[in-house]
């Protein structure tokens, strides 16, 4: 019976030894963004049956927090010219390529109440939202360094500290400026539409359409 017993703890500490291992090894990736696609048509089922509130769309919303909306890699590379620039004998020339890695995201942590409308007569949602927010953090241990001398030049010239600092900012200035065009814009809040209307639709009845309007 004792051994019995035995055998039978065994081979409950080995289910449960390999239970733990499928939970480490898949519950990260199951259970990090579970899908919410089967949940959907229940939801709206039963949202059918009640009045649509702009207070609960807000509260979702606001307790959503910073949404990541898209980021991506970057660079910029600049050209200093020392001594006689185009001359092969005494041209002392360094490239710089910075490297750069840009976050779009939004805040809905601060919506006021009349961001949010609602009308049930048009059966629609209006959200009123600023653009997305652009942070830009250049990678120091990423940045490249390039010198082209001539071949009477023997000492490689360096930056002042200050000077760097300072060209570090104005790179800043014009990659942000350029992750800020139309059409890097346009894509930026295309995907934010996609995202508030996937929070929102779960909240609302079927067959409402929801408007996110950038001011």
């Amino acid at each position: 019976m004792m051994k019995r017993n035995k055998i039978k703890r065994i081979i409950l500490i080995a289910l449960l030894g390999i239970s733990f291992l499928t939970i480490s090894k898949f519950g990260l990736k199951a259970f990090t963004k579970p899908s919410n696609n089967y949940n959907i048509s229940s939801i709206q089922s039963i949202n059918n049956n009640r009045k649509i509130d702009s207070v609960t769309i807000l509260e979702e919303l606001k307790e959503t927090g910073r949404i990541e909306i898209m980021q991506g890699f970057t660079s910029k590379e600049i050209e200093i010219k020392n001594g006689i620039a185009d001359n092969v004998i005494f041209k002392n020339n360094k490239y710089i390529n910075f490297k750069g890695l840009g976050h779009y995201y939004i805040d809905l942590q601060n919506l006021k109440d009349n961001q949010v409308q609602v009308n049930e007569d048009k059966r629609e949602v209006t959200i009123f939202l600023s653009s997305p927010i652009l942070e830009l953090e250049l990678l120091e241990d990423k940045t490249e360094f390039k010198t082209e001398q001539g071949i009477l030049i023997f000492n490689n010239f360096k930056m002042e500290l200050e000077e760097y600092e300072k060209l570090k900012q104005d790179i800043k200035i014009d990659i942000i400026k350029k992750l800020s065009e139309e059409d890097c814009i346009k894509e930026v809040n295309e995907k934010t539409e996609k995202i508030i209307n996937e929070t929102v639709i779960k909240l609302v009845k079927s067959g409402y359409n929801i408007n996110i309007r950038f001011v």
